[in-house]
């Protein structure tokens, strides 16, 4: 059976001797409650739909402080204390992935700033009256805020207008027209049958619930999935084998707008050449930005790693980090792939951990849509087809 997620572990993958000049972090977010509201679900979530919980805060404040371990302390790649030029770091427009932002940041940055000196105390306060402030100066003492906590910018782009992270949704014009185009294909209608056939019945009668459609199954899954690795009451009747299908609908859900290869390339082209650009200014010396973080959806990382070919066909876990480090090794520049601390090898690159960025950035070139903006604008006639809900279109797990 597959296992209830636990933390994401982050075990310590060793750096070759080349030098480590860039990274770039692709992580979905967190642990969060279900994305809809379903009878059965009596379990005490503490926050709205969707959002963020405490587990999955904590999720990404352990990655913060095991990459500042990797990459501040034993790599000495970034500054200990936040140089804003070397550190960019980007959401979706949605509070989990922002939260998740903030988490990770406080991990990767526990120190904040201090005073420039203690005269600042009486420089460095409000244009108004505040009852109070001398104790509170006196608490923090030098230090600019509580617990030295460090403040970071995260960037945000309108989720309409958002091609690099959520180039699958409607960001892009064309992708239901592909959502449609997916949902005729013969391998949705077989999953269509086998849920029908095999799944429907059970899942209606462990649920209560009546005319679970297969489009409204890939929400329930959603939700029966956030109540188990919350550790909540599962319904009575849903048991490992239901709960082992119902994971694997999810996966195909979440993927198959994927099989179109138009579709993936609208989805991932923004991305890939961002990703070259952020190389090639480290390499040529335009940027001293040395490392970006994107916090985004299991969507976005199942999109990247099908386009390298790399994904093992399961849904990523909460919190799952996608890296991309780029290595300077004898003068030759190298990159090295890693996704939830296992190296991915591009066997269709090259054989070895570390790819020859070239040979990278030879494949990407040939495979992204350098017009991607103008290829997503729908330009034909539209023909009314009956288009399923999707998670795609629908909502962003």
């Amino acid at each position: 059976m597959r296992v209830s997620y636990p933390i994401i572990l982050l075990l310590q993958v060793f750096l070759t001797s080349a030098d480590l000049v860039g990274i770039i972090q692709v992580s979905r977010h967190g642990a969060r409650s279900p994305l809809k509201k379903y009878p059965w679900d009596e379990s005490p979530w503490e926050v709205n739909l969707g959002e963020l919980t405490r587990e999955g805060s904590m999720q990404h404040y352990i990655i913060g402080k095991e990459f500042r371990e990797r990459y501040i302390i034993k790599k000495k790649l970034i500054n200990p204390t936040l140089l804003l030029p070397e550190v960019y770091v980007r959401s979706t427009d949605l509070h989990r992935t922002i939260m998740s932002a903030q988490a990770q940041m406080m991990g990767f940055f526990p120190i904040g700033p201090e005073l420039s000196s203690p005269f600042m105390h009486f420089r460095a306060v409000p244009p108004f009256e505040v009852l109070g402030i001398n104790n509170t100066i006196a608490e923090l003492k030098l230090k600019a805020l509580p617990y030295a906590f460090q403040p970071i910018p995260i960037d945000v782009y309108e989720n309409v207008h958002d091609y690099l992270l959520l180039g699958y949704s409607k960001s892009c014009q064309m992708m239901e027209e592909y959502v449609k185009d997916s949902q005729e294909s013969e391998e949705y209608k077989k999953w269509v049958v086998k849920y029908e056939r095999g799944i429907k019945k059970d899942l209606e009668k462990a649920l209560g619930m009546q005319n679970i459609e297969f489009d409204e199954a890939a929400f329930v899954a959603d939700s029966l999935e956030c109540v188990k690795f919350h550790d909540f009451h599962m319904p009575d009747g849903v048991d490992d084998s239901l709960y082992e299908k119902m994971m694997e609908l999810k996966d195909f859900s979440n993927s198959y707008l994927f099989n179109i290869e138009a579709a993936l390339k609208l989805a991932t082209s923004a991305f890939y050449m961002q990703l070259l650009e952020t190389f090639d200014d480290i390499i040529y010396a335009r940027s001293t930005t040395k490392y970006k973080v994107y916090f985004s959806h299991d969507k976005t990382l199942i999109s990247l790693l099908i386009a390298l070919d790399s994904w093992d066909s399961k849904n990523p876990p909460f919190a799952s980090t996608l890296l991309f480090e780029l290595h300077n090794e004898d003068s030759e520049y190298k990159v090295k792939i890693i996704y939830n601390d296992e190296v991915i090898k591009l066997e269709s690159i090259c054989e070895n951990e570390l790819c020859s960025y070239k040979d990278l950035k030879d494949y990407l070139d040939s495979w992204v849509d350098k017009d991607y903006q103008e290829s997503c604008y729908f330009k034909g006639p539209r023909q009314y087809r009956k288009k399923d809900k999707s998670m795609f279109l629908d909502g962003q797990s």
